[in-house]
């Protein structure tokens, strides 16, 4: 009998313990499923609103581990914000339900990670740019909370919980400069010569570099480097980058044909020497002189009375600053100024005519002599120098003037050919590289052909080109007109030529060796060439 009452006794005791952990589970389940929002208060472990016995006994069961608590309520329970439940939210618990704080005080908020909660906000916020917000538990206050500026050299996206480091920003590589493989070089016509260009750094980022020749006509460069001499004389290629505009230079001499001299008929004195050779015709009204030179670039010179005077070649300026005046002259002091003051060497034969420049007005004010003044251009260069660039006033000058390009060609420069521009006057007179400038006017002869003017007959000396080696001077006995003069000159097969005087101060001065002597051309009064009228530029042909 008691075998049986104890088979029933374990039979109920089995059920209960069943019964138990069904209901167990069946409660933890419905706790599990409990969602308690971001508003909470600390201690309402069930969620009820308030801080009672209910919530001391759920967690004493927890820390006994009789009863699961599900996150929220593990939230809820810690008092002390350590992230574990322990005996001290236990005791928390029981003092607030023992001091009568039961119901909610103050209003929990939880933002996740990349949010914070804002000044007096309920609901959480999404972290700005370079901001981080690690995220937490925050009550609502005045002040934000949670978020964080981020620290120099730092940054983050909106949203972020923590900053990282700011991207190293990569440093353009810039170019530092460019070399060539030649500074200078040397070509025949026709032939061809390769530049080479390196950038500098060579891990520059952009390495796009364009060519240009400063003289076309003298050489021409692709875009790949590649030079082609075109005429005798001197250009300048110059390779420029693309990015800072770094540049590099090359000098190309192109060598000239030499033409052989031409010798007229008839004679009435010459001179044959290795490099200079010259020969004066006696046409009755007028002289003709051949004049022959190896390199009529660096052997065609300028006289001017300034010069001449002083020994050195002086600007406008620098004559003013030494007190000093612009002086006038004629040919034959002029060339025996030069010699004895070594412009030209003693040892050296020399031809020199007369190109006397004249006064414009409006430029300055009269002088007493209009000859007494430099030139009437508005830029002049002596020797290499410039004396003078007045390009503001170029309208009030002489619109022409004439120089010798490094191709050794006569070549002039017309300010209203070039659309009254006269920085492009100037840019082809630097890009021929011209030494020395003359003015007077007019044109005589353009490609061979005469260039008609109808002004008065007077005296005149006028140059001309044949070749690139053969040139001649007209120097006239009578009075005779501009069209008599080029006709000359189109005859004997000249293709350009240009008045350098006219007047009563036209002469002809030669010097060989060591003597001296002039042509017997007779002045409107009657006298010898060398007490004609002053003058203050001249032209002169030297070995």
């Amino acid at each position: 009998m008691k075998k049986n009452y104890l088979i029933v006794f374990m039979l109920i005791l089995v059920l209960l313990l069943g019964f138990i952990v069904i209901t167990r589970h069946q409660y933890q389940k419905k706790i599990n499923d409990i969602s308690l929002g971001d508003n909470y208060l600390s201690g309402d472990v069930n969620g009820d609103g308030k801080v009672s016995s209910l919530d001391y006994i759920l967690v004493r069961k927890h820390i006994l581990g009789l009863q699961l608590l599900s996150s929220d309520q593990n939230t809820r329970a810690d008092m002390n914000n350590d992230g574990k439940i322990s005996t001290s939210d236990y005791i928390a618990i029981r003092k607030s339900i023992l001091s009568g704080q039961t119901t909610p005080s103050q209003t929990q908020y939880n933002c996740d990670k990349g949010t914070y909660l804002d000044a007096n906000a309920t609901t959480c916020s999404t972290c700005e740019s370079g901001y981080f917000c690690p995220g937490g538990t925050f009550s609502k206050s005045s002040e934000v909370q949670g978020k964080n500026k981020c620290a120099s050299g730092y940054t983050s996206e909106a949203g972020a919980s923590s900053c990282t480091p700011n991207p190293v920003e990569k440093q353009p590589n810039l170019v530092q400069s460019l070399t060539l493989n030649q500074t200078s070089v040397t070509l025949d016509v026709g032939k061809y010569a390769e530049l080479l260009v390196t950038v500098n750094p060579s891990n520059a980022d952009n390495k796009e570099v364009s060519w240009t020749s400063s003289n076309f006509d003298i050489a021409t460069v692709d875009q790949n480097g590649i030079v082609t001499a075109k005429k005798g004389g001197i250009a300048t290629i110059t390779v420029t980058s693309k990015e800072g505009g770094k540049t590099a230079t090359c000098e190309v001499t192109v060598n000239k044909k030499v033409y052989d001299p031409i010798v007229p008929t008839s004679t009435i004195r010459k001179y044959e020497g290795t490099t200079l050779k010259y020969y004066v015709q006696n046409k009755q009204s007028y002289y003709l002189t051949y004049i022959w030179m190896e390199d009529p670039y660096n052997q065609i010179r300028k006289l001017d009375a300034t010069t001449a005077e002083y020994g050195k070649v002086m600007t406008d300026d620098e004559l003013a600053q030494e007190n000093k005046k612009l002086v006038k002259s004629n040919v034959g002091t002029m060339m025996n100024n030069y010699i004895s003051k070594g412009l030209i060497p003693k040892e050296k034969a020399a031809i020199g005519f007369n190109a006397s420049g004249f006064y414009v007005k409006g430029s300055w004010n009269p002088p007493d002599d209009y000859y007494n003044i430099r030139s009437s251009s508005w830029l002049v260069i002596t020797d290499g120098k410039i004396t003078r660039n007045r390009m503001a006033d170029a309208k009030i000058f002489s619109t022409r003037m004439i120089g010798i390009s490094s191709s050794g060609d006569l070549k002039i420069y017309d300010y209203t050919y070039n659309n009254n521009n006269a920085q492009q006057v100037y840019d082809a007179i630097m890009a021929d590289k011209v030494k020395n400038t003359w003015d007077f006017n007019p044109e005589l002869v353009r490609d061979g052909k005469v260039v008609d003017d109808p002004s008065p007959n007077a005296k005149r000396q006028a140059i001309c080109q044949i070749d690139g080696n053969n040139y001649v001077m007209y120097t006239s006995i009578y009075s005779v007109s501009f069209n008599d003069v080029a006709n000359v000159f189109v005859d004997i097969g000249c293709k350009t030529a240009f008045n350098l005087d006219g007047g009563g101060s036209t002469s002809l001065f030669i010097k060989k060796t060591n003597s001296t002597y002039a042509t017997k051309v007779k002045c409107s009064d009657g006298s010898t060439r060398d007490k004609c009228r002053s003058i203050v530029e001249g032209i002169y042909f030297t070995e």
